[in-house]
């Protein structure tokens, strides 16, 4: 490999000064920054975009496995950063915890560098079991835009919908980069079975479209009764001596032993 080339490859996570890109991203589109505008060491600029030496166009394409594992764990890391020849740099200390956060989630997320991107906390809230009649607390969701612009239009909508399940919302219609809001979801059975519902986000201009809106789905089924409750353990045994326990076959056998003394000199 050339030494330009090698140079290169060494400085794709090095954080920009002279372009003014932040040395420690805590956001997607810082992350972006970074990726796009790496210098080498010395300051000088690789050139935009910086990491596609390894990358191409595409973030979670490389020719080093260990980025690909990367995406959305920023713990993964250093363990890229420190072979050879990027090993040569400390790039630990060039970007704190925050900027590999931002980096990892702009690997993951590459559209979240540029433009708005929902996101769910997680995939699914389940409330198992519920009596007909009851109403357990409410489970929450928390909705974020990880990406670099805001989040217009922005409503929760059930698809598909459940008798029983309800949800609520402080959502705003624009929701800001790397702002969050809470969807609170109640579920209250009519009748007994399954009662499993999806809520969806729509935005005009979400750039999560790769697997469809961003969705998370609620798992809940009503039944006519609690079930019931487990069998108390088996009681311990008090010793060896079988169910009774060793004690109290020693007290039923005292009388016994105690007419069958040994015989004494004398009565001999």
């Amino acid at each position: 490999m050339s030494a330009p080339a090698t140079r290169r490859i060494a400085g794709l996570f090095a954080a920009a000064t002279t372009f003014a890109v932040p040395a420690f991203a805590q956001t997607a589109a810082e992350g972006y920054s970074i990726y796009q505008f790496g210098t080498f060491e010395n300051g000088t600029p690789i050139g935009a975009p910086a990491c596609a030496t390894c990358h191409g166009p595409e973030p979670r394409n490389s020719s080093i496995p260990q980025i690909i594992i990367a995406a959305g764990d920023p713990s993964v890391l250093p363990t890229a950063w420190a072979m050879a020849p990027m090993n040569q740099y400390n790039y630990t200390a060039l970007i704190d915890a925050n900027g590999r956060q931002g980096l990892a989630t702009y690997i993951l997320y590459p559209p979240a560098g540029t433009q708005p991107y929902s996101l769910f906390a997680a995939q699914s809230l389940d409330f198992g079991d519920v009596v007909v009649g009851q109403t357990p607390a409410p489970k929450q969701m928390v909705l974020s835009n990880v990406g670099a612009l805001a989040l217009t239009g922005v409503a929760i909508q059930a698809n598909p919908s459940a008798t029983g399940v309800t949800e609520t919302n402080d959502c705003p219609a624009t929701l800001d980069p790397q702002q969050s809001c809470t969807v609170t979801v109640t579920f209250a059975p009519l009748a007994a079975g399954t009662a499993n519902a999806a809520y969806v986000v729509s935005a005009s201009n979400d750039a999560n479209t790769t697997v469809g809106p961003d969705t998370f789905y609620v798992y809940a089924t009503g039944v006519t009764s609690a079930p019931p409750p487990p069998p108390p353990p088996p009681a311990a045994s008090s010793g060896g001596g079988g169910a009774l326990g060793l004690e109290p076959l020693l007290l039923l056998l005292l009388p016994t032993l105690s007419r069958r003394r040994p015989a004494s000199r004398t009565d001999r």
